[in-house]
C-alpha cells in the first residue's frame, strides 16, 4: 500500500501504458495510506482528474469523513465508494446511506 501522490500518479500512468489509452474511465483507489494523508492520496486523484488521465475516480474502504474530504477535492469527479458490506458484515451503512444522499454508486 502506498497512498503518496508521486506513487499514485506513477502507477496510473504505467495503467495508462499497459492499457494503450489516453484516459481510464474509472479510477478506484482502494486503500487510504495510514502514512500519508488522505487529502494528499485524494489530491493525486485531482491532479488526474484535470491532466485528463483519468475521467472519474473512486474510492475504497473508506470512513463518511474520508468520503466527504474527498467529495470536497474531487467534486463531480469522484463517482464511487466501495466498501465491505453484506447481511453478515454491515458497519459501513453510514457510508452507503452517505453515498445514496450525494449520489455516488456504493459497490458492496
Amino acid at each position: 500500500m502506498n497512498g503518496t501522490p508521486g506513487h499514485l500518479v506513477r502507477a496510473c500512468e504505467a495503467s495508462l501504458g499497459r492499457l494503450g489509452v489516453e484516459a481510464i474511465d474509472l479510477y478506484q483507489l482502494h486503500k487510504p495510506d495510514p502514512e500519508v494523508p488522505w487529502a494528499d492520496s485524494v489530491g493525486a486523484l485531482r491532479t488526474l482528474l484535470d491532466q485528463g488521465k483519468i475521467r472519474m475516480a473512486g474510492i475504497s474502504n473508506v470512513t463518511a469523513e474520508q468520503i466527504l474530504t474527498a467529495r470536497e477535492i474531487l467534486g463531480e469527479g469522484l463517482v464511487s465508494v466501495q466498501n465491505r458490506f453484506s447481511p453478515a458484515v454491515r458497519d459501513s451503512e453510514p457510508e452507503l446511506r452517505l453515498c445514496a444522499d450525494l449520489g455516488l454508486a456504493f459497490y458492496p
